[in-house]
């Protein structure tokens, strides 16, 4: 039910938010400012939040549950990028680089993700995040020379959840099967286990890893 009531909102704020501030002045030139400067105050107020904030909120929501479909309609709604805050507008580029790289569209995301990280991390776990999405960017594209120093430096940094830091773990897995070093692959097969990730595509992963894993040597 919130889900419901933000993804209102955040569809059509920028229409509520000129509704109140018209509704005010209207108010206030026919009557008295008395009050109608309160409709005023939050018209106000909701435009700036629309223009300096954007929909971040609801766009990780629909990203975090996988509905991309959704998540782009949100991303949409911010027709002026760079009239967000630095903070905002940085967060706003990873989560179209993750979107991006969901797709399979490498070199929109690896633009995308440089341009989040020039920008500067808001938080620490997202610094760990776009150290990530840059090392899953590198892994896809079969760069693995970025990709192993990348995806260390993230899981030193600290992933945020569980799915990211078995995720990690994953890519390093694969890479060093591919590399014949049976030891680490193990290693970090492990620690992906170990991470108890919750989402289906990544168990997924591991249930198909884990089929030959422990006959590898070593």
């Amino acid at each position: 039910m919130g889900n419901k009531i933000l993804e209102l909102y955040v569809f059509n704020r920028i229409w509520i938010a000129l509704t109140l501030l018209i509704g005010g002045i209207v108010w206030g030139v026919t009557d008295s400012f008395t009050f109608a400067w309160i409709l005023i105050l939050i018209g106000i107020i909701m435009l700036l939040a629309h223009f300096l904030l954007g929909p971040i909120r609801l766009l990780q929501k629909s990203v975090e549950s996988g509905d991309l479909e959704k998540a782009q309609r949100v991303i949409d709604t911010v027709k002026y990028p760079n009239l967000l805050i630095k903070q905002v507008r940085s967060v706003y580029y990873m989560i179209q680089s993750n979107m991006a790289l969901s797709q399979k569209d490498f070199n929109k995301a690896e633009s995308l993700i440089k341009m989040s990280t020039e920008l500067g991390m808001p938080m620490k776990d997202m610094d760990s995040m776009a150290v990530f999405q840059h090392g899953a960017i590198a892994f896809q594209k079969g760069d693995y020379k970025t990709a192993i120093p990348k995806l260390r430096e993230a899981l030193s940094k600290g992933m945020p959840d569980a799915d990211s830091l078995a995720s990690a773990n994953l890519m390093l897995c694969s890479i060093f099967i591919q590399r014949k070093e049976n030891k680490t692959a193990k290693m970090h097969f492990k620690k992906a286990k170990d991470a108890k990730p919750k989402q289906a595509e990544v168990l997924s992963q591991i249930k198909e890893i884990e089929k030959y894993i422990h006959r590898l040597p070593g």
